[in-house]
């Protein structure tokens, strides 16, 4: 970027701090104030420990500073501000909103592309990249509010024989001002079995009042689930991008099998083609 000033969007990858480009790292050395998002993912202390150490001291941004950036912004007009973001950093509406934002105050900005769990999980799990379908979260039931749309979407993409990538939340509160905690696999489990319960609870709601197409095939789609839930196979990413990173795979009753770490998410896989099978078999334990 040219101009003296302006707003630098960073992707800084998933954990080693080594992951990034020449580019991007030169982009967060060289800038007059340097940020952290720090509320669409987490690093570990001693990874953010390095962070310092190899681009210098940085404040950190929570949700409200993102979506309410008038203060970030108003920064950018007088220096070069880079917002550092862990993974890649256009995978989050919020910042996509933050770039326009900018333009429209006429604000330079360039974007600095990362890795991202998106790419990381269908590469190190060997499953085809062109038979994920819709990715999906799982949220905490926050006031005891359940969202079922996970186990809509995972269930449309089995009805379709397409993966599901399964990211997991990182923030009980929903708010997205600190203390955060990352889901866990056991957490994982427990949601989905609350998601089930509420869409039951919620189809035969919908049967006595309206029965739409959309509803029909979403109905049919949940058949695709195991009777059992339990029986639901999956494949725990925990640490991607790290030098901790690990796959399981196995049922969703035995997730507490599966390793834990600072950031985990899941895959729901479909039919395995052969090569699949072969792939999950040699870099996945059980």
């Amino acid at each position: 970027m040219a101009a003296k000033y302006g707003l630098l969007l960073v992707g800084i990858g998933m954990g080693d701090i080594h992951s990034m480009t020449t580019s991007a790292l030169n982009a967060i050395q060289n800038a007059d104030l340097r940020i952290l998002e720090s509320y669409t993912a987490k690093w570990n202390d001693d990874d953010i420990l390095k962070l310092k150490e190899m681009v210098g001291e940085f404040e950190y941004a929570l949700r409200p500073d993102i979506e309410n950036p008038d203060k970030i912004l108003a920064q950018c007009q007088e220096k070069s501000v880079a917002i550092m973001v862990i993974g890649d950093p256009m995978q989050a509406t919020t910042h996509v909103d933050l770039l326009l934002r900018a333009e429209e105050l006429e604000i330079p900005y360039k974007v600095y592309h990362g890795i991202s769990i998106t790419n990381l999980a269908t590469g190190i799990s060997g499953l085809s990249n062109y038979r994920f379908g819709r990715p999906t979260t799982l949220t905490y039931a926050y006031g005891g509010w359940v969202a079922t749309s996970p186990l809509e979407v995972i269930s449309v993409n089995l009805q379709l024989n397409l993966h599901t990538l399964v990211l997991f939340d990182l923030d009980p509160t929903g708010l997205g001002t600190g203390n955060m905690q990352p889901m866990l696999p056991i957490d994982a489990r427990k949601v989905m079995y609350q998601m089930l319960e509420k869409w039951q609870e919620d189809s035969l709601q919908e049967i006595e009042e309206v029965v739409d197409s959309s509803f029909k095939f979403k109905n049919h789609s949940v058949k695709q689930l195991p009777e059992n839930l339990s029986q639901l196979p999956v494949v725990v990413c925990t640490d991607l991008g790290t030098t901790n990173q690990s796959l399981w795979r196995g049922i969703l009753g035995s997730i507490e099998k599966a390793p834990v770490g600072n950031m985990h998410c899941m895959i729901i896989p479909s039919h395995l083609s052969e090569i699949e099978e072969k792939a999950l078999k040699k870099w996945a334990k059980e």
